[in-house]
C-alpha cells in the first residue's frame, strides 16, 4: 500500500487529510480559548487568550485558503460515490457552505482587530495600529463573530452526521 499524496477516483489523499484533520484541531483549539476568555473581565489573562485565539484563527484563515486550492487542483471523490444525485449535491453545498462561513468568520475576526484601534498580535509579533477605533463596527463586529460561531456548530454538527452516515450507509463505486 503506496501512500497516495493526491485524491484519487474513490478517495481523499494525504494531503487532503493532513488539511482536513489540521484544520478541525485548530478550530477545536480556537473555540477552546474562545471560551476561555468570554467571561473573563478585561486584563492582562485576557488579553493573553485573545491574542492566541486571534492567532490561531489567522493561522485557521492560511489553512483554509491552503485547503481551498488543493481543493481546486484535485479530483472531488464526492462524484464517485453510488449514492443518490441529491446527496451529492446536498454534501457539495455543506463544504461550500462550510468554507465559506468559517472564512467569513475569519474576515469578521479581522473586522474586530482593526475596529478595535489597537496593536494587531500574531503570537509574539506586534503591528501597530492599522485604524483608529471604530466603537459601532467593533461592536457589530462582536455580534455577528458571535452569532456566525453559532451557525459554524450547527454546519459542523451536519457534518460529522452525514460523515457518519456515509461511513454506515454509503457504498464507493470501484
Amino acid at each position: 500500500m503506496s501512500l497516495q499524496l493526491k485524491n484519487s477516483f474513490s478517495q481523499y489523499g494525504f494531503v487532503a487529510r493532513v488539511l482536513h484533520w489540521s484544520s478541525v484541531i485548530l478550530l477545536i483549539s480556537i473555540v477552546y480559548y474562545s471560551g476561555l476568555f468570554e467571561d473573563l473581565k478585561d486584563g492582562d489573562e485576557r488579553q493573553g487568550l485573545v491574542h492566541l485565539h486571534s492567532s490561531l484563527g489567522l493561522i485557521f484563515l492560511s489553512l483554509m485558503f491552503s485547503r481551498l486550492i488543493w481543493r481546486y487542483v484535485n479530483f472531488n471523490p464526492i462524484h464517485s460515490y453510488n449514492i443518490k444525485n441529491w446527496q451529492k449535491f446536498a454534501a457539495v453545498l455543506l463544504h461550500r457552505t462550510v468554507y465559506f462561513v468559517v472564512i467569513l468568520q475569519c474576515v469578521i475576526g479581522l473586522m474586530i482587530l482593526l475596529a478595535a484601534g489597537g496593536s494587531i498580535h500574531f503570537f509574539e509579533f506586534e503591528m501597530g495600529a492599522l485604524l483608529e477605533r471604530h466603537e459601532f463596527l467593533h461592536s457589530f463586529s462582536i455580534e455577528v463573530h458571535s452569532l456566525i460561531s453559532y451557525l459554524i456548530y450547527s454546519m459542523l454538527a451536519l457534518h460529522i452526521f452525514a460523515g457518519i452516515y456515509h461511513q454506515i450507509f454509503g457504498v464507493l463505486d470501484e
